[in-house]
């Protein structure tokens, strides 16, 4: 029926919609957006987030379904980046960056022309 619809030049919107209403409020979405951009306090993984909404929350939630609404909402993706150490000093590390001398690029003695071969 769709196709029929599509290529006879009648475009029909398709979409799925439920009654049900989500688990994931927007005060809810907020608690996670704010626990994800704290680098001191990241989650390892999906099932450490799940964890955590619900004990925060005070629900049970379906494995699939937080996943699929974390990758969706959020744009995660199973490899990301460590966090931080918490007894990490960021001052000793600016000041260590700013200190720094760069190494002296080595030649390799092919490239070097005072030396004969």
């Amino acid at each position: 029926m769709r196709k029929a619809n599509i290529d006879g030049g009648m475009l029909l919107s398709y979409s799925k919609k439920s009654n049900r209403k989500s688990v994931f409020t927007k005060e809810r979405e907020q608690a996670i957006q704010v626990q994800m951009n704290d680098p001191k306090n990241g989650f390892a993984g999906f099932a450490e987030f799940l964890q955590w909404f619900n004990t925060a929350h005070d629900t049970t939630v379906n494995y699939k379904t937080s996943h699929g609404f974390i990758v969706r909402k959020f744009k995660v993706k199973v490899k990301t980046a460590r966090k931080s150490h918490v007894k990490k000093n960021i001052e000793a590390l600016e000041s260590l960056k700013k200190t720094l001398v760069k190494p002296v690029k080595k030649s390799s003695p092919k490239n070097r022309k005072d030396i004969k071969q």
